[in-house]
């Protein structure tokens, strides 16, 4: 990482925080479930029906398109997979949410209050709208979820689970995202994650390749903490590029 070039994604970074009025966030085309179904194979179709008789997916098509609602069903049936077990049911909070594409897939795991928390909520898109419009968009049906734009470290309060996806463990994906230096403390992000932890609750951790498995496992390792390493996370819906680790923390 350069001066220079961080000196830039702060700057950046100021102006997203300065200019952060949104246009309104609407979509031309959401979601025909019927004609999606038409397009799964035999173990996708098998795999959507037991979602569907396990889970709420209510007032999803009322805010995905295609391509979301397909993402939403990868990220409940990964969640399904490792956590169905557990299923916490007190206040949730999901971290590094974006803009927050999959909020309907948490709040159909477990129907409690979920806080998303975002700090580049202000990156805009190519339409005009920010990244927290397009979250408030995707929470709109769902009167028990929040966003917050802002760092992990100014989140206070107690939640039996914690979702992580993607988390920087590596400096060159967060540079690659336009944060500056300054946000990268993967140690002091994760101490704060663990004190928000609440006692007997669960955080979830999805990784992107093997190297960023292996910090992350380490990282776990040195705080010796008690956690299971899921390894490869996938899902007959899969919508993911790259290999995804994970792994499961429980707060004894």
């Amino acid at each position: 990482m350069t001066k220079v070039n961080n000196q830039w994604r702060e700057l950046e970074f100021w102006l997203k925080r300065r200019f952060s009025v949104s246009l309104p966030m609407f979509k031309l085309q959401k979601v025909s479930v019927k004609g999606l179904k038409k397009t799964f194979d035999q173990q996708q179709t098998e795999r959507f029906e037991r979602l569907c008789d396990t889970y709420s997916l209510n007032h999803w098509d009322e805010v995905c398109s295609n391509s979301e609602f397909l993402g939403n069903l990868c990220i409940l049936d990964i969640l399904q997979q490792h956590l169905s077990p557990h299923r916490p049911q007190g206040p949730g909070l999901d971290i590094g949410s974006r803009n927050f594409w999959y909020a309907p897939a948490l709040q159909s795991f477990v129907k409690t209050s979920w806080v998303g928390v975002e700090v580049d909520a202000h990156q805009r898109y190519i339409t005009g709208h920010t990244r927290k419009a397009y979250a408030n968009y995707m929470m709109r049906p769902f009167d028990n979820m929040s966003y917050q734009a802002n760092s992990l470290t100014e989140i206070q309060g107690s939640f039996s689970c914690i979702t992580w996806f993607l988390p920087y463990i590596l400096p060159e994906p967060m540079e690659a995202s336009g944060l500056p230096d300054r946000f990268f403390n993967p140690e002091a992000l994760f101490e704060h994650a663990w004190n928000l932890l609440a006692p007997k609750g669960l955080l979830f951790i999805i990784n992107q390749g093997a190297e960023e498995a292996s910090h992350q496992q380490a990282l776990l390792e040195n705080k010796k903490l008690h956690f299971e390493a899921i390894g490869k996370v996938e899902s007959v819906f899969s919508i993911y590029k790259k290999e995804r680790f994970g792994f499961l923390v429980s707060k004894e």
